[in-house]
């Protein structure tokens, strides 16, 4: 399961000043959702016979479905949602639908998307985004900054979600409830928003017309609120019978605030059941991946409380658990873990960090990933202080970013493989450099106009950090000469 994850970009310092709770920056439009009654034509048919509800038999083990993460950035690549949040979701996501018997993991690496169209979009671009990055046969979830001001949406055209980071925080609710509209729910106040509800369509507490009324479901009673609200208390309302209630705000299709959420009715998941067996029986065509627990990985090094780590090639590394096919890796500015600068998700033990600011403390975790499995806890908190760079440190070149090694870390004997941009045909040296510039081998390329890929087959080599160069034969043409931090692990 290597490649669990692609390694993730840092972010700029600038837009990771949110050390307020993201909740409170939520939209006031929870739900963008819109259901017509020819959007819930199979539910109308599943609810209208009760033979269906009767023979419903849910599988034996839990049904375990892929989910393609889509997360949305500005056209400069900034104001990612955050790895670790992403993560803290999904553990939540899994909790809320425990009892249903759904288990959603995130399949293959994150689709990280720059476009500021897309990054806060109406329903126009957030169709064109969805168009172009679907993934079939799996639930494709978007995160943006403003998904077309509502803190989410399940869209019926492009067949998929989209979630506003504000509202995919600790504890959020936002992401069970658009999943729920994706498996055909509406919502436990159906009707409501358009309007006042006509009084046959009013939903009554006797529930004597509870098939026919609202979303169609007797488990989830009257609700009459089709606005945000705080839970345990909203209303009182009156139902055509003269009878005052107050609405079950723990249902995830309601309307009450994400504390008190906690549960879809009996029906609402028999008949999720039903829709992904009848209508999204493709989310089953792979073969489910096995379920694994956890248990805490140890940090290394930097030892705890190093001082004068050199800012520019600092190396995490930390325990390897038996069962982990990834690792998350969060460094940040507070012992908090707010003002996060680096993260990342590998598939080793071992993490380079960019250039980091220096004479500065830093903070870093790290938790253990499988597929299915992300609420194992982080390691401890550890921090190091950055220092100067190391003398006889070869000085980073203009264009480091245009060349990539890979996989980085590699094992010492694996081949690296080289990748990089060529604007003409030229001939190049490959050199590879302990860190204090000593060249310890050197390869020939001879490359070609556009993209170039080239395997290395390097000697043995101790585990450490060394750097790769490539540079144009002439060396005249200082713009083409690349620096690339390489680890060789164990």
């Amino acid at each position: 399961m290597r490649n669990f994850f692609s390694l993730v970009a840092a972010a700029l310092l600038a837009g990771l000043t949110q050390t307020a709770t993201l909740q409170a920056q939520a939209p006031d439009n929870y739900c963008g959702t819109h259901q017509t009654e020819a959007d819930l034509q199979w539910l109308r048919a599943w609810q209208a016979d009760p033979a269906r509800f009767a023979e419903f038999r849910r599988a034996e083990e839990d049904q375990i479905l892929p989910v393609k993460v889509h997360i949305v950035g500005t056209d400069d690549g900034s104001g990612y949602y955050r790895l670790d949040l992403l993560m803290e979701a999904f553990c939540d996501l899994n909790v809320q639908y425990e009892a249903t018997g759904f288990h959603f993991y995130i399949h293959g690496d994150i689709n990280y998307i720059n476009n500021t169209a897309y990054y806060s979009h109406d329903y126009f671009n957030g169709s064109r985004m969805m168009l172009e990055n679907n993934i079939q046969q799996m639930i494709n979830i978007y995160f943006v900054n403003d998904p077309s001001g509502a803190c989410g949406y399940y869209t019926y055209g492009p067949d998929a979600i989209a979630i506003a980071k504000s509202c995919a925080g600790d504890g959020n609710s936002t992401i069970a409830h658009e999943i729920g509209h994706y498996f055909s729910l509406p919502h436990t106040f159906y009707g409501w928003e358009f309007g006042t509800v006509t009084e046959p369509a009013r939903e009554k507490v006797a529930r004597t017309n509870c098939n026919g009324a609202a979303d169609g479901f007797c488990g989830t009673g009257p609700d009459y609120a089709p606005y945000r609200w705080n839970c345990p208390t909203t209303g009182p309302f009156t139902d055509p019978d003269g009878v005052s209630f107050v609405p079950d705000g723990t249902f995830y299709m309601s309307y009450s605030n994400d504390a008190c959420t906690d549960k879809f009715s009996d029906d609402q998941q028999a008949a999720m059941h039903d829709f992904l067996n009848e209508e999204r029986e493709d989310l089953l065509v792979r073969a489910a991946p096995s379920l694994y627990t956890h248990t805490l990985v140890e940090p290394a090094e930097p030892l705890n409380g190093t001082i004068g780590t050199a800012y520019n090639y600092t190396v995490l590394k930390w325990s390897k658990e038996a069962n982990a096919s990834g690792y998350q890796v969060s460094v940040a500015l507070n012992a908090s873990m707010t003002a996060i600068t680096h993260e990342a998700i590998v598939d080793d033990t071992v993490y380079i960090l960019p250039e980091l600011t220096k004479d500065r403390k830093h903070y870093w975790r790290v938790k253990p990933l499988s597929k299915g499995n992300t609420c194992t806890p982080y390691s401890s908190i550890q921090e190091f202080t950055t220092g100067e760079i190391a003398s006889g440190l070869i000085d980073f070149a203009a264009g480091t970013n245009a060349l990539r090694a890979f996989p980085n870390p590699l094992s010492s004997g694996q081949p690296l493989t080289i990748q990089f941009d060529s604007p003409t045909a030229m001939e190049m040296t490959a050199s590879l450099l302990s860190m204090d510039g000593r060249m310890l081998a050197s390869q020939s390329i001879n490359a070609l106009s556009g993209e170039n890929r080239v395997a290395w087959n390097l000697p043995e080599l101790p585990e450490g950090l060394y750097l790769l160069e490539l540079v144009s034969t002439n060396r005249s043409d200082n713009n083409q000469r690349y620096l690339h931090k390489v680890a060789i692990s164990r």
